[in-house]
């Protein structure tokens, strides 16, 4: 391990939930089981201690019977979790977590085998070590936009209130949907902010002349007009800017901060990562943010989701002032040991979506193999060791 890395390690997986705990069985009256604890959101909390805001994917533990797939679902109406039943004569599966349907009308829609929520856990100012698993404070669906699930947390400390970005699931709407806390632990819902597939919304921690500011991922893989020849770009999902004056409602900027490129390692789709946090290189004040960027690897539909880092003009966040053509973070062989419970996917897959500072370092968090949540402490000159 280099010398700029201090700590690389799994910090929660499935197996560190609490056995006889479970959001889903008492509604379904069936045993389910946790399939992952990832992609959690990191917040600084007033205490100092530091806040994981926790993935959990939970799952019927036979969900694949012979004739049919059963779902976990949150009935808004009924006020709990409710199962469908999807006939195995209309399905194709791709993997445990996720299946196509085939409509009537011959179009296709995606299912997934599980529901997620969100679970709070407060570690030590270092990331060393867990403090307490806030099972009372957890974030569940209870409206009909997540009635699929809750997923992939961004916190960002604005004006001494912090602010989280969610990803509701639904029928017909994937959205991003924004919560608020006095206190970095209890949150409260406030409304939608990005409407179907506009994913991977993270919030500037500062207004910049006047205004919020946030990166988000439009989705365009199946609609987008592609480049001409000679271009060096791919059409497909790309980081872009928007803005408001009130939080909730935004106007995107006219031009694209970021695009898929032929000669990279991000060929397949791109998207913003931590939050933006401020940063200093030669003297002088930007934003770093860290993003991922996504490599296809012929049949695997997933990809190669590796770490990268940018470094954004402080006064103008439609500018990028340096960016790292080497990925700062990836799948590390060696975490795998650590993941106590059932590996999903096997491929390289390492997707973050939270930084902090302690000292003079940088605390990273990311999903590993969209199974446990990764902690990396890193130096800032490792950061800086990347960008160009």
């Amino acid at each position: 391990m280099s010398d700029l890395i201090h700590f690389d390690k799994i910090i929660f997986s499935p197996n560190d939930i609490r056995e006889d705990y479970k959001s889903l069985s008492n509604d379904l009256g069936q045993e389910t089981e946790i399939l992952g604890t990832f992609n959690p959101g990191m917040a600084k909390l007033p205490n100092g201690n530091l806040l994981l805001m926790i993935r959990v994917a939970e799952a019927l533990k036979e969900w694949n019977t012979e004739e049919y797939i059963l779902t976990p679902r949150f009935d808004a109406k009924l006020e709990k979790y409710v199962i469908d039943k999807y006939s195995k004569e209309n399905i194709i599966l791709r993997e445990p977590r996720l299946f196509v349907q085939k409509q009537q009308n011959n179009t296709l829609a995606l299912g997934l085998t599980s529901i997620s929520w969100l679970l709070p856990v407060e570690i030590s100012p270092d990331a060393s070590r867990i403090i307490n698993i806030h099972y009372d404070q957890i974030i569940v669906p209870k409206r009909k936009l997540e009635e699929m699930g809750i997923e992939d947390p961004r916190i960002t400390l604005i004006n001494d209130v912090y602010y989280m970005t969610i990803v509701a699931v639904s029928s017909n709407r994937i959205c991003t949907c924004l919560y608020k806390s006095k206190d970095g632990l209890s949150y409260g819902y406030m409304d939608i902010i990005f409407e179907h597939q506009n994913k991977d919304v993270v919030l500037f921690p500062d207004k910049i002349n006047g205004q919020y500011h946030t990166l988000t991922r439009p989705e365009g893989n199946n609609t987008s007009i592609g480049f001409p020849p000679q271009e060096k770009y791919l059409a497909g999902p790309f980081i872009n800017v928007a803005t408001s004056l009130d939080l909730l409602y935004w106007k995107p900027i006219e031009d694209v901060l970021k695009l898929l490129e032929k000669q990279s390692f991000y060929t397949s789709r791109i998207g913003p990562g931590a939050p933006p946090i401020t940063h200093y290189l030669n003297g002088k004040l930007y934003y770093l943010e860290l993003f991922h960027g996504v490599e296809h690897q012929g049949a695997n539909e997933v990809g190669k989701y590796r770490t990268f880092a940018m470094l954004i003009n402080k006064d103008n966040p439609t500018e990028i002032n340096a960016i790292s053509r080497e990925p700062i973070l990836q799948y590390n062989e060696d975490l795998k040991d650590q993941i106590h419970g059932k590996l999903l996917i096997e491929e390289d897959v390492v997707f973050t979506t939270g930084i902090t500072t302690y000292n003079e370092d940088y605390i990273i968090a990311s999903g590993e193999l969209d199974t446990a949540t990764r902690l990396t402490r890193v130096s800032q000159d490792y950061i800086n060791s990347f960008l160009k």
